[in-house]
């Protein structure tokens, strides 16, 4: 195959023309000056349209909805999460129900619903409902009743709330995998057309690095299985650390499974922000309660030292959003000598020296700009402190090296979503626009991640490249949400085409 694309606006390289031969980048530059490089070319004129290298997705989970799972995003009471919960239930022979994405900070009511809640819902068939952050769960009684018979109410009672000596139904962080564990996981089949979906979605974007987090061992061959089938897109895990860290049967860690590289393990330094679990400095301006500490310096290096005997060069990646986990995680990275091999997760409350802190350790940071528009009630979290929450021009400015995400299923996939709330500041705008992106900052974040490192335009390199349907220098940071990719080439090869236009209509003329 033999290409060459004219008339482009080539991101992050001098030119307007860019030569792809048997899969590879052959020749970048002016087109009058590509003469030699052009002879025999299929010219195709892409109208002015951005091509960009393969974008990254740096930190999302393998989640699949199940035919007993449902997605309440966006409901906005207690009143209509009964009423869709008994629906579902009603329309469907479900032996359980595992509902995911609501915000109580939607709710009219202004609470968390409770167990009663759901009792009202079915009392008989068993329900857990997760905040969309992935901190915070409700269980009905039917559940707290099959999670007993399953004998795992022992180790949830730490979880599980208690007021006036009755369960509220409120479970938080680890109690809610000690909940799921007890149900019965999808068929083999469903899971692995389920994974597959979720990475035809990324390439529809131009997602082709894929950085999987808190994945259990036995999803590792689905995520293999399902990898294969896409072809396209490349993976690496993150394993849980619950998989393992102090089982004395695990020795080692695979480098990879199949094509799924196994990258290291994922640990929790604290929660969620909106589940007031998020270990901060000072109480919430909200709540007398600083949050929840899961691990402290001393424990993360212990962990650290257990991680890199189990192979070397196996990477530790830290859950960490409040100011004072991202305090413990700089003292574990000082007492280890160093950030090599480490990352943070999220990092959303970062003052200056904190900031400052990340900077001079050189620990790569994975962000979510898009919780800048779900998070829109954070002020009331932290008060004076919501100024600090997703710093990115500061962490950028101080050389703090970040890499763009969306913690799927917690916000959308789409990387152009992320990139605009990056730009725009999303729902906290009303907050200042000092810490607001360039266009081409925020696509920086998705040009690179911790694991695969950093895509780019340049001659020798893999034809992996998207083909926007915008030019992306004269789109405004809100119109970024709309932009989407006119082809996805990868190796040289047409993998995705967009929606019909004139330009769609030549790009289908080449090689898939």
């Amino acid at each position: 195959m033999h290409v060459a694309l004219t008339n482009a606006d080539l991101w992050g390289v001098e030119g307007d023309t860019l030569v792809l031969r048997d899969g590879l980048i052959e020749a970048i530059g002016w087109e009058d000056s590509l003469r030699q490089a052009l002879e025999g070319a299929r010219e195709v004129d892409v109208e002015g349209a951005s091509i960009i290298p393969a974008l990254h997705e740096s930190h999302a989970h393998p989640y699949v909805y199940g035919k007993h799972s449902i997605d309440l995003r966006g409901v906005r009471s207690v009143e209509e999460l009964v009423r869709i919960l008994k629906s579902f239930i009603t329309r469907g022979n479900h032996p359980y129900v595992i509902g995911r994405g609501w915000d109580h900070e939607l709710f009219k009511e202004r609470r968390m619903p409770c167990i009663s809640d759901l009792d009202r819902a079915s009392e008989e068939v068993p329900i857990i409902i997760i905040r969309f952050c992935g901190h915070v769960g409700v269980i009905n009684s039917a559940m707290l009743k099959h999670v007993s018979e399953a004998g795992a109410y022992g180790r949830l009672a730490k979880y599980l709330e208690v007021r006036d000596g009755r369960p509220t139904g409120i479970v938080i962080e680890d109690g809610i995998q000690i909940v799921l564990n007890t149900l019965p996981k999808p068929s083999l089949k469903e899971r692995v057309e389920g994974v597959a979906r979720l990475l035809r979605e990324y390439l529809s974007y131009g997602v082709t690095y894929v950085n999987f987090m808190s994945v259990s061992m036995d999803e590792l061959p689905v995520i293999d299985q399902a990898v294969s089938s896409v072809e396209s897109v490349n993976v690496a895990a993150y394993v849980d650390e619950a998989d393992v860290v102090g089982r004395p049967d695990v020795r080692g860690l695979p480098s990879s499974v199949g094509r799924v590289a196994v990258a290291g393990v994922k640990t929790f330094a604290d929660g969620s922000l909106g589940g007031r679990t998020a270990y901060l400095r000072e109480p919430y301006s909200d709540s007398d309660t600083r949050g929840v500490l899961l691990k402290r310096s001393s424990e993360l290096l212990r962990l650290w030292e257990r991680v890199r005997g189990l192979r070397p060069g196996a990477e530790l990646a830290i859950h960490a959003i409040g100011d004072a986990a991202l305090d413990e995680v700089l003292k574990f990275i000082r007492d280890a000598g160093g950030a090599e091999g480490i990352r943070v997760e999220h990092a959303s409350l970062a003052p200056p020296d904190v900031i400052e802190g990340l900077s001079e350790s050189g620990v790569r940071v994975a962000v979510q700009p898009h919780f800048l528009v779900s998070d829109w009630w954070v002020e009331r979290r932290l008060g004076r402190r919501a100024r600090w929450v997703y710093p990115f021009r500061s962490m950028l400015k101080s050389g703090v090296m970040l890499h763009g995400s969306s913690d799927y299923p917690v916000e959308p996939l789409n990387p152009y979503l992320g990139m605009s709330a990056a730009c725009s500041r999303g729902m906290l705008q009303y907050l200042g626009l000092t810490e607001a992106l360039s266009v081409e900052e925020a696509l920086s974040l998705y040009l690179r991640d911790p694991f695969f490192g950093a895509t780019s335009l340049s001659g020798g390199a893999r034809a992996d490249i998207v083909i926007l349907d915008a030019r992306l220098r004269s789109v405004k940071p809100y119109d970024l949400a709309a932009v989407r990719p006119a082809a996805v080439i990868v190796g040289g090869r047409v993998k995705v085409l967009g929606v019909q236009s004139p330009l769609v209509e030549k790009l289908s003329q080449l090689p898939r």
